[in-house]
C-alpha cells in the first residue's frame, strides 16, 4: 500500500516494494517538483495500475521543456515501468544526480577580486575574509578550554568560511596556547563517516591498516583516544575539524553515522591535547 501517485507499478501489482520502488517514488518527487504535476495526473486512481503497467511515465522533457534534459534522463530513469531499468538504489541515483554538479558551476572568480561570491573562504584567502574577527576569536577561546565547540547556523551563513579561514589559522599561529604544537586535520563525513574518521586519523596513531583502525574507532573508542593520548604527549595537539557534520544525518549510513557520532562524544567528554571543531 501507499500513495498511489507515487507507487511503483510492481508495488500496484502486490509486489514486495524494494529499493527501485522507493526510486521510482523519488522520480515521482522529482518530476512533479519540475513540471507542478505528478505523472500520469490525467488518469483515474482506478486505472493507474493498468497504465503504469503497461506505460513508461511521459518524458519530464516534453511537460518541462526549461529542465537540463540530463537531469530530465535521469528522472526518466527512475520512472522506467521495468524496475530493473531504474537505478539500483538511491545511493546509484545521486552519484548520477552528482555526475550534473561540474557543469552546473558558475564562473571562475577572477584573480585578485576580494569578493568570493557564493564561493566559500579557505586558509588562503584569510587575507580577504574579514568583519567576523569577534566570532573568531570567541571560537578559538572556547576551544582554548573545551573539547568540543559546535559551530551552528542557517545554511549559507558562513560556518565553513568563518572555520577554514578564521578559526583554523589562528590556531595553526598558536592561537591556542597551552605549549603544544597543534596541528589540524579536516574530516568531511561522507557516506562513509568512519573510513574517512580512519584516513585522517591514521597518520596521528602511526597506524597502517584503516580498515582496522575504522574497526577499532567503532568497537574500541576509548583505545583509539588512548593512543592518539600517547602519540601526542605533553608537546602536540589535534584539532579535528568536521566541516559538513550534517552528513552523517543526510548522507552516512546509519550505522556508520552512530558509531562515528559515539567517537565524537568520546572526545567531546575530554581527550586531553585533542579538540573537536
Amino acid at each position: 500500500m501507499g500513495t498511489p501517485y507515487y507507487m511503483a507499478p510492481e508495488v500496484w501489482r502486490g509486489e514486495p516494494a524494494t529499493r527501485r520502488s522507493d526510486v521510482y517514488a523519488l522520480g515521482v518527487v522529482l518530476y512533479e517538483l519540475c513540471a507542478g504535476f505528478p505523472p500520469h495526473r490525467e488518469v483515474r486512481v482506478k486505472e493507474l495500475r493498468r497504465v503504469r503497467s503497461e506505460s513508461d511515465a511521459p518524458p519530464l522533457a516534453e511537460v518541462a521543456p526549461k529542465v537540463d534534459p540530463r537531469f530530465a534522463g535521469v528522472v526518466d530513469r527512475c520512472l522506467k515501468r521495468e524496475a530493473s531499468e531504474r537505478f539500483a538504489s538511491g545511493e546509484e541515483l545521486l552519484d548520477a544526480l552528482e555526475q550534473l554538479v561540474p557543469a552546473a558551476t558558475g564562473a571562475a572568480i577572477p584573480e585578485g577580486n576580494p569578493y568570493r561570491g557564493l564561493h566559500s573562504f579557505e586558509a588562503e584567502h584569510r587575507a580577504l575574509f574579514f568583519g567576523r574577527s569577534g566570532e573568531v576569536r570567541a571560537v578559538v577561546e572556547r576551544l582554548r578550554s573545551e573539547s568540543f565547540v559546535l559551530v551552528a547556523g542557517d545554511s549559507g551563513t558562513g560556518k565553513s568560511s568563518l572555520c577554514r579561514a578564521g578559526v583554523l589559522p589562528q590556531i595553526e599561529d598558536g592561537g591556542l596556547q597551552e605549549g603544544r604544537a597543534w596541528s589540524i586535520v579536516r574530516l568531511v563525513p561522507g557516506r562513509r563517516p568512519l573510513a574517512s574518521l580512519a584516513a585522517v586519523l591514521a597518520p596521528v596513531v602511526k597506524r597502517d591498516d584503516e580498515d582496522a583502525l575504522a574497526k577499532q574507532i567503532a568497537g574500541e573508542p576509548d583505545l583509539v583516544c588512548r593512543e592518539a593520548r600517547k602519540t601526542l604527549g605533553s608537546s602536540a595537539g589535534l584539532v579535528i575539524f568536521v566541516d559538513q557534520l550534517e552528513e552523517l544525518l543526510t548522507l552516512s549510513a546509519p550505522e556508520d553515522a552512530g558509531a562515528t557520532a559515539m567517537f565524537f562524544a568520546r572526545i567531546a567528554a575530554g581527550v586531553p591535547g585533542v579538540r573537536l571543531l
